[in-house]
């Protein structure tokens, strides 16, 4: 095949995959997973619920990961309460107890966008706990997690970040690696192409 033929072939790829490219929002039919990848906190002060606890302010860095090759739409319950960060804290010390906050949801339903692949986020999470005075995190075992309030299709790993005798030891949950690719319709579709300008160009050649 001479050089004008194979630059005929990769003209009609490239006019093919350009014009096949899959566009559009999707509901969400498939499960959208959150993994945490990297935890930090400090002690620091803060007004609510008030005197008597302690406050840890948390820095989670997490990624929300789209296995598919489209954007998916998330439907939330409330506008502003998507993606969240949660602890639950089983503590050495059975006196002490975390305060928890709950969630407000401002407004009627809500929408996120989620891209392809894996999108990295940064939130924060304030932990405050019954007892005044303690500027490290109690001996115990405390368990965090990202999830999309009120959507039981977001899936989510556990990170375990473990104190004892003043000493963290954290393990990151994970989810299978993703691979995104074209769907089979288009991949089939591509291949009919690459074999139909073959053939056409070998007759042409003739």
């Amino acid at each position: 095949m001479n050089k004008i033929n194979w630059i005929s072939v990769i003209i009609i790829l490239i006019i093919f995959t350009s014009t096949c490219k899959t566009k559009g929002v999707f509901e969400l039919n498939s499960p959208i997973d959150t993994e945490i990848t990297n935890l930090a906190w400090t002690n620091t002060e803060y007004s609510y619920p008030g005197e008597g606890y302690s406050y840890f302010n948390f820095t989670i860095d997490y990624n929300i990961i789209n296995p598919s090759y489209q954007t998916v739409t998330i439907t939330i319950p409330y506008c502003n309460l998507g993606f969240l960060a949660n602890v639950t804290v089983d503590f050495v010390d059975e006196n002490l107890e975390v305060y928890n906050y709950g969630y407000i949801g401002l407004c009627a339903i809500g929408y996120i966008d989620v891209e392809p692949g894996i999108t990295n986020v940064v939130t924060g999470y304030m932990l405050a706990i019954n007892e005044t005075g303690l500027t490290i995190l109690p001996d115990g075992i405390y368990t965090i997690w990202i999830f999309c309030y009120g959507v039981s299709d977001v899936t989510f790993s556990e990170t375990i970040l473990k104190m004892e005798n003043g000493i963290a030891n954290i393990t990151y949950g994970s989810v299978p690696s993703v691979s995104i690719g074209f769907p089979i319709p288009t991949l089939v579709l591509l291949g009919s192409v690459i074999i139909s300008a073959v053939i056409v160009i070998r007759k042409r050649s003739k």
